[in-house]
């Protein structure tokens, strides 16, 4: 066993992905008798622990996916709280988000056939309905609304399985307190007129957005342009119709995921159920063919992955484990919470499990999308060289300084490496690189840092726009930037 950070029973052992909220990690649940198995950590990230409204957002993400048992609703485990970090374990799914297969089809130039485009339909409607007939402890229903059904919250496994993920942002019957004023929820290509308005949503904003995201799939291409303040468009329609995008699908097909995406919802469909009977039955086959076509165009995304749940399964992290912030301080929202509102969650749950996440993240709200990782190069023959850890600490090492006479021995000099950590944050939000590497969706917080000069590009995807910063961190040096790409 490795000697990665354990959160109760659970073992971290590398971390796959990070978003606005949280980072996820792969890691190993153990039990007595020599019991293991691969496991998602997702944790909040630690600068958001003293946040009462995202620490509860967190822990309501915890307890409604722990309630919905489902085979196109990605399972919840459990949630803890250790370390002073919040976690919640989730099952882990072999495969990529929708987000990844667009991308992966858009590099092999292939599109979906119609038959595939109904089953994800299809799979998506039924994870949905699932979700919004939840009802509470009292057996009345909780009225859940998701409000971020798009492609990075979607995810496809390599043996045709289709589920939703990230409750992050869901509204349940208690109302909406955890969103603060003015300001809209979800990503902006997927969100119906009502949402973008911040009108009072209900099931059928969710219908819009999973009509939007199959839309996307279809097309390979956003059925909106994204904006944001006065310019937006309340009454938005498709830019191109579907139609015209894929002349070769059915009209009928075209027909059913436009009407889901009707500006006035009493014109789309009233439940995901409606959606998903007027979508066309897919052929038996339609899971094999779409785990075949994830394994031939995202092959790049999974082989990595694949090594990571295959080391988690032996316990043995390929190098020296990453560990996660640690915060060493009280949350300051946990005194307000009542029993009622942490999570009581299944501790045990039977049937098949799943092998690789993918999730999560980001989204703003929610949802964590896996990133690709680099592939480590093998050594070379003669000296055994090992990458460097994702956080180094090494807080002072010997470097040769620069020789002024040659007849002179080289002097030797102490130099002060203790990394510093960065807080980051863009308005609306922004993917960050850091010296051309992926470091998630803002907001971001103790991404670890060697001292020196490095840049930063924070960009949104849904308006186009990005901001580069170049800035100094000297050792241990705490540096906080926020950007604006409205």
């Amino acid at each position: 066993m490795s000697d990665g950070l354990t959160f109760g029973r659970y073992q971290l052992l590398e971390r796959v992905a990070a978003g606005g909220m949280g980072e996820v990690w792969v890691g190993l649940q153990t039990g007595i008798g020599k019991f293991q198995r691969p496991v998602a950590v997702k944790l909040l990230l630690p600068h958001l622990i003293d946040d009462p409204r995202l620490v509860k957002m967190f822990l309501q993400e915890a307890r409604l996916g722990a309630q919905m048992t489902h085979a196109n609703v990605v399972q919840v485990y459990d949630v803890g709280f250790e370390h002073d970090r919040y976690f919640i374990v989730m099952e882990l799914v072999r495969g990529v988000s929708l987000s990844k297969l667009i991308a992966g089809l858009q590099g092999a130039q292939q599109r979906l056939s119609p038959d595939l485009i109904a089953f994800i339909a299809r799979s998506v409607c039924d994870g949905l309905f699932v979700a919004h007939e939840q009802r509470g402890n009292d057996g009345k229903p909780l009225h859940f609304v998701h409000r971020d059904v798009t492609p990075h919250n979607v995810l496809v496994s390599v043996d045709g399985a289709v589920k939703l993920t990230d409750f992050g942002i869901a509204r349940v019957a208690e109302g909406d307190r955890l969103s603060k004023p003015g300001i809209v929820l979800g990503k902006l290509s997927y969100l119906p007129p009502e949402q973008l308005l911040g009108q009072p949503v209900d099931a059928r904003a969710d219908v819009f957005a999973a009509g939007a995201t199959i839309f996307h799939l279809a097309a390979l291409e956003k059925p909106f342009e994204a904006s944001t303040g006065p310019t937006l468009d309340p009454m938005r329609l498709p830019i191109v119709p579907l139609r015209v995008l894929r002349p070769d699908l059915p009209k009928e097909l075209c027909e059913v995921i436009e009407r889901a995406m009707r500006p006035d919802p009493a014109e789309r469909f009233q439940t995901a159920r409606e959606f998903r009977n007027a979508l066309p039955v897919p052929s038996p086959d339609a899971p094999e063919a779409l785990g075949a076509l994830i394994r031939r165009v995202c092959a790049a995304a999974l082989i990595d992955l694949e090594a990571k749940t295959e080391r988690a399964a032996r316990g043995q992290p390929e190098t020296e484990p990453s560990r996660p912030s640690v915060v060493r301080r009280e949350p300051t929202n946990a005194s307000s919470m009542s029993a009622s509102e942490l999570p009581q969650l299944q501790r045990d749950r039977r049937g098949p499990i799943a092998l690789l996440v993918l999730a999560l993240l980001a989204g703003a709200g929610g949802y964590l999308a896996l990133r690709e990782s680099p592939k480590e190069q093998p050594p070379p023959p003669v000296v055994e060289v090992k990458p460097p850890p994702l956080a180094p600490v090494v807080p002072v090492v010997a470097v040769e300084a620069p020789v002024v006479d040659a007849g002179a021995p080289p002097a030797v000099v102490a130099v002060n490496r203790t990394p510093g950590s960065l807080v980051l944050e863009a308005t609306p939000w922004a993917e960050v690189t850091l010296d051309g590497r992926s470091v998630g969706e803002t907001p971001l917080g103790n991404v670890s840092v060697l001292p020196g000069m490095h840049t930063l590009l924070f960009k949104n995807p849904e308006s186009g726009k990005s901001v580069k910063r170049t800035i100094q961190v000297n050792p241990g040096q705490r540096v906080s930037l926020r950007v604006d790409l409205r």
